[in-house]
């Protein structure tokens, strides 16, 4: 199959491992032992085109959020690429990074797309936000976390928990074959970001199955796949997931020490997690280095999180009641 030239482009950005490494991480996935069974997320997912834009991070984030508001609230919405994209994009054609495009939904929400239309979603339409102001927002999402990038057992069950994942990777024009399996990774002429929403045995080997953005002529009806050996090659960069809270790494967040002013114990040592909270019992928190050290006057919800395992020097850290 040829695919025009105009589906390509630089799109996705790999983040700078000193922004990358101040994100959130997943707390650690079990592999996925089982792949006699294929899996596809139980949600209708458009198939779409980015018709020579760089907007391939709003396509992804767009279509994982109406995955996930499907799945978890029962409710079909199509989300606006284009109000994702134009608040995002780094200039004309270049394109985003990944975490830059979850944070939309996040921190401003998803709009709808009758309410910010893409149009025929060229570089042109996709930056424009004349419509922003009028947005409907139908949605928001929890925090996004990276995931690791180099086991496709624990890649294939994070699909299964969280209903996919986005990535990008670095390729070129013909790497791929009429089934949209990629079999070239010899170079790398630009960056791309997919949703992944699948796993299965092909010819008794792994693939994770992904949704593109490049129309559904395109690979196996729109999707392509990509092969175990692919995963290993380091040509992958940028997995992110959305998640609540309670799955994320702890010790990867920012946490603020603070002690309760009721509590005349000075041992009780509560740690802090933004707006919820981890509540912990450090013996010696002056040797606990695991945030800014902030005063916090008052308490109210805790979130009940095992933490036991998490050491930070000779500190063990275990939740209180």
């Amino acid at each position: 199959m040829i695919i025009s030239p105009t589906e390509f482009g630089k799109g996705c950005l790999k983040t700078p491992k000193e922004v990358r490494d101040k994100h959130y991480r997943l707390a650690a996935a079990p592999p996925l032992t089982d792949w006699s069974v294929p899996h596809k997320v139980p949600a209708n997912v458009p198939v779409l085109s980015q018709n020579g834009s760089s907007a391939c991070t709003a396509f992804f984030t767009a279509s994982y959020c109406s995955i996930l508001n499907q799945i978890e609230n029962n409710k079909t919405e199509e989300y606006s690429r284009r109000f994702i994209y134009s608040q995002t994009s780094l200039g004309p054609n270049q394109g985003t990074y990944i975490w830059k495009a979850m944070r939309v939904p996040l921190t401003v929400g998803c709009a709808s797309l009758d309410s910010v239309p893409d149009g025929n979603a060229t570089e042109q339409e996709m930056l424009d936000k004349s419509l922003n102001g009028t947005a409907r927002i139908e949605a928001r999402t929890d925090k996004y976390a990276v995931i690791p990038r180099s086991n496709i057992d624990q890649l294939a069950q994070v699909v299964k928990d969280y209903h996919g994942f986005g990535t990008g990777f670095n390729g070129h024009d013909n790497m791929f074959d009429s089934d949209g399996i990629i079999i070239d990774w010899s170079r790398s002429d630009w960056g791309h970001c997919i949703l992944v929403i699948g796993f299965e045995l092909r010819n008794n080997k792994k693939y994770l199955r992904f949704r593109n953005s490049w129309s559904s002529s395109w690979g196996s009806g729109g999707d392509g796949f990509i092969s175990e050996e692919f995963v290993n090659s380091g040509m992958m960069f940028d997995c992110y997931v959305y998640a609540v809270i309670e799955d994320l790494d702890p010790l990867t967040m920012e946490i603020i020490l603070a002690r309760d002013p009721k509590d005349p114990d000075p041992s009780k040592v509560y740690a802090l997690i933004e707006d919820k909270k981890i509540k912990a019992w450090v013996p010696n928190p002056a040797t606990l280095n695991l945030g800014q050290g902030s005063i916090w006057k008052g308490f109210d919800s805790v979130i009940q999180k095992d933490l036991s395992g998490y050491r930070n020097g000779v500190i063990q850290i275990a939740v209180s009641e």
